[in-house]
């Protein structure tokens, strides 16, 4: 354990983020209903800076950082939360990577619908290379369908349909809270409950091409109910959610 989440406002963790052109930076939100906002952290869970986020947060279950439109690191939001499955359209929110201090931000919206219907997702992988994102569905019988959404879909004013392109198997109610990618798009990792895996990606292999390989369970924190994880170049964080959860680091 490194530090905890101690802030009043962080009351309901649901993702986290490494930066990765701010050195020791984490970046973290709160679930559903809570105020549209990122947090920044320093490694030991200090604040840096509260960002307001021009959007909604109706149910932010994970946050990622990938490339944006020029190249440089953008931090992408998915507000694709829905339990009841009663959320016909959903959305993916991004925008440049702030400084770590209390500030505000636009975003671009990137509105989002499931072929077969609303689908609960609580976790979003943006990989590195090509810019596309996934979002990976939670679901009790522990298989999570991947979703795909290309890269040059943003722009759209239309919702736009995210395809399904592969599943990975978990396990029985081992149920999908999570996932990252390293900055190299190596190494995937995808958090439940009570669990960590990684994925390794060989070059050019595709991401889901990866989730459907090997995969090893890794260590994970003393946590009642794991909510998050972020990958850097040198290991993971997880945190559990709740009132003050640790920051368990894992170096690799």
């Amino acid at each position: 354990m490194v530090g905890s989440l101690s802030h009043p406002g962080l009351i309901e963790t649901s993702g986290v983020a490494l930066s990765r052109s701010q050195p020791g930076v984490l970046w973290a939100h709160n679930d559903s209903g809570s105020p549209a906002e990122m947090w920044a952290l320093d490694s030991s869970g200090g604040l840096l800076g509260v960002v307001e986020v021009e959007a909604e947060n109706i149910d932010w279950e994970d946050v990622a950082i990938g490339p944006g439109p020029d190249g440089t690191d953008w931090i992408y939001v998915a507000d694709t939360g829905n339990l009841d499955r009663e959320r016909s359209r959903v959305a993916l929110y991004r925008f440049p990577e702030p400084p770590a201090a209390d500030g505000s931000t636009l975003v671009e919206e990137l509105r989002i619908r499931y072929p077969g219907g609303p689908e609960d997702v609580e976790a979003l992988v943006v990989d590195p290379e090509s810019g596309n994102s996934y979002l990976l569905t939670k679901s009790p019988r522990g298989v999570s369908t991947v979703y795909e959404l290309a890269a040059d879909a943003w722009g759209s004013e239309e919702a736009v349909s995210a395809f399904p392109v592969g599943e990975v198997d978990l396990g029985l109610l081992s149920l999908l809270t999570a996932a990252d990618i390293s900055p190299d798009g190596t190494v995937i990792a995808l958090r439940t409950y009570d669990a960590v895996l990684l994925f390794p990606r060989s070059a050019g292999q595709s991401l889901v091409d990866a989730l459907e390989g090997d995969r090893c369970f890794a260590p994970s924190g003393d946590e009642t109910q794991g909510e998050a994880i972020a990958l850097d170049a040198d290991g993971y964080v997880t945190v559990g959610e709740g009132v003050g959860a640790p920051i368990y680091r894992v170096d690799r």
